[in-house]
């Protein structure tokens, strides 16, 4: 089997990559290029800044360990890419973390089609941003699925998925890691059955789907009707990914850590901030307060 990894970096691609090269022959990674700007053109530090070449990452060591080029793609309509794909006789497209949905040229060029890696249990969470989605709806469960590329985004049959409990407060960056690794332990079955994969496939049930689009910097999204637990759960797992923007006193608090939530009788109405001496700051629920702290 011969297989391309569409990717642009993090520990997801890095662990597909990993699982891939020990069942099928990986062809090439296909990593998201800069684009050329507006018609094509750059002037001056634009243009010198995207001749620089960029330090390695993890998935480029990687990928240079086991001896595997990395294929640049400028934009998701990269006619060269296509071409290249269906020259190198490839059997199968992975994406994992990949920026753009692919047109349908490029998914139709290897024979079985292209399959793509999804940070959450679809049909929930389809779009970019699933991490975030995966806390704000403070899901009881987390995972990942494997799906069948089409045009209309995470839409495609169901492959193969797993799922596990989230934990309260459980940082974003280890389920990052999760996903990593559990996602990337679906693939060798998959590809054992690749051949006859889309027979074997589940349609998505659109009841149940819910969308996941990028968060606006800025906007708030915390619900200040939220009990003081689910409050915690969001401020704290989402930490290291994203800073809710709040105000005491008109200023921004600049919170770093999210230590924890008390039930008590609130003494201010719901999302309000109280500066705490010492102590970060209190930011009150209908039932409590969350803690917040800065290093």
């Amino acid at each position: 089997m011969r297989v391309a990894l569409f990717a642009a970096g993090g520990e997801i691609p890095v662990e597909a990559l990993r699982a891939l090269v020990a069942v099928a022959t990986v062809v090439a990674v296909v990593r998201p290029d800069p684009p050329r700007g507006i018609g094509g053109e750059l002037r001056g530090l634009a243009r010198r800044a995207l001749r620089r070449p960029r330090p390695p990452d993890g998935l480029s060591v990687l990928a240079t360990e086991y001896g595997i080029p990395e294929w640049p793609m400028r934009g998701a309509d990269d006619a060269r890419s296509a071409a290249r794909l269906r020259a190198s006789a490839i059997d199968l497209g992975v994406l994992a973390t990949f920026p753009w949905p692919l047109p349908p040229a490029l998914l139709e060029a290897p024979r079985l089609g292209c399959v793509n890696m999804h940070p959450s249990i679809l049909p929930r969470h389809r779009g970019p941003n699933p991490w975030f989605w995966t806390y704000h709806a403070n899901d009881a469960h987390a995972g990942v699925t494997i799906h069948v590329c089409e045009s209309r985004v995470d839409r495609g049959p169901i492959l193969a998925q797993a799922r596990w409990p989230l934990a309260r407060g459980h940082p974003v960056a280890s389920l990052h890691r999760e996903v990593a690794v559990l996602g990337a332990a679906l693939l060798p079955a998959l590809l054992a059955r690749a051949e006859s994969m889309v027979t074997d496939a589940a349609l998505q049930d659109e009841s149940g789907a819910t969308l996941a689009p990028r968060v606006r910097a800025g906007v708030t999204m915390l619900d200040p009707a939220w009990p003081a637990e689910r409050t915690w759960h969001f401020l704290a797992g989402l930490l290291g990914q994203h800073r809710e923007p709040l105000w005491c006193d008109g200023r921004a608090v600049g919170y770093t850590r999210v230590p924890e939530f008390e039930l008590v009788d609130p003494r201010a109405a719901p999302g309000r901030m109280e500066a705490v001496a010492n102590l970060g700051w209190r930011l009150w629920c209908h039932d409590g307060f969350v803690r917040l702290a800065e290093d």
